[in-house]
């Protein structure tokens, strides 16, 4: 009997992440590069937003990135679903993660796709962004 993965899925987030101590975030993705107008004022992106559910943690020795991205000191790890199922959040592409208020930049992201195509969850290394 073949395993359906996207019902394991579902029960990932109605009961592993939920028993876990879920957070809500959303993730801001921008919609192309950054333009200028032609006396070079800044035109401001178009910002689509994804909602999700994740567990939030801090990088220790013991579950190192599994990336060839260097892990910082304050750097975070959401394991994450996203409502819209279809997403998939892009490392260095500028989006970004607001959790609890605060932003964080994504470095890295990792699938977790048991038959290569249903994303059950995703591992995603953020860096909070400085607003200075």
């Amino acid at each position: 009997m073949a395993t359906d993965w996207e019902a394991f899925a579902d029960d990932i987030n109605t009961g592993v992440l939920l028993e876990l101590g879920t957070t809500k975030f959303y993730i801001e993705v921008p919609d192309g590069e950054a333009k200028r107008d032609k006396t070079g004022k800044k035109i401001p992106q178009k910002i689509s937003t994804y909602k999700g559910t994740a567990v939030m943690g801090k990088y220790n020795s013991e579950f190192p990135s599994t990336a060839s991205t260097l892990i910082q000191a304050g750097d975070v790890k959401f394991v994450a679903q996203f409502e819209d199922q279809a997403f998939e959040p892009v490392e260095k592409k500028n989006e970004i993660i607001v959790c609890k208020g605060v932003r964080y930049s994504v470095i890295n992201v990792g699938r977790v796709a048991p038959d290569g195509s249903t994303n059950v969850v995703f591992v995603i290394q953020a860096r909070k962004v400085n607003n200075g």
